[in-house]
C-alpha cells in the first residue's frame, strides 16, 4: 500500500489508490447482496487474494454472523423482558431511559 521514507513521510503506491477506489455498488454480487450495508463490500485482502483484484467481492465472516448476533440480541431482550421498541440505554435524555 505504501512505504515510509527516510523523512517519515508516507509514500503511497498504486495499490493504495486502487484499494481506496473500490465501489461495491459497481460489483453485481455486492450490489444485490442484503449484507452490503453491513460489510461495505467485504475485506479487500480476501478479495485480492481470491481474485487478484480489490474490485471483486471480499466476503469474510459476515454471512451467518449477522443472523447469530440478531438471534443473541432477541434472546437477551426476551430473557430480560425488555420491550425493544420502548427501550434505550443511551442515558442521553431521549425520554426512553
Amino acid at each position: 500500500m505504501g512505504k515510509i521514507d527516510e523523512n517519515g513521510n508516507l509514500r503511497v503506491t498504486y495499490a493504495y489508490y486502487d484499494w481506496m477506489s473500490v465501489d461495491p455498488l459497481k460489483n453485481a454480487e455486492c450490489s444485490e447482496c442484503v449484507y452490503l450495508p453491513v460489510c461495505g463490500g467485504g475485506c479487500g485482502v480476501v478479495s485480492y487474494n481470491e481474485t487478484g483484484t480489490y474490485h471483486a467481492k471480499g466476503c469474510f465472516k459476515v454471512k451467518g454472523t449477522i443472523e447469530k448476533q440478531v438471534l443473541k440480541y432477541v434472546e437477551e431482550i426476551t430473557k430480560a423482558n425488555i420491550d425493544p421498541l420502548n427501550y434505550c440505554d443511551c442515558k442521553g435524555g431521549c425520554g426512553k431511559e
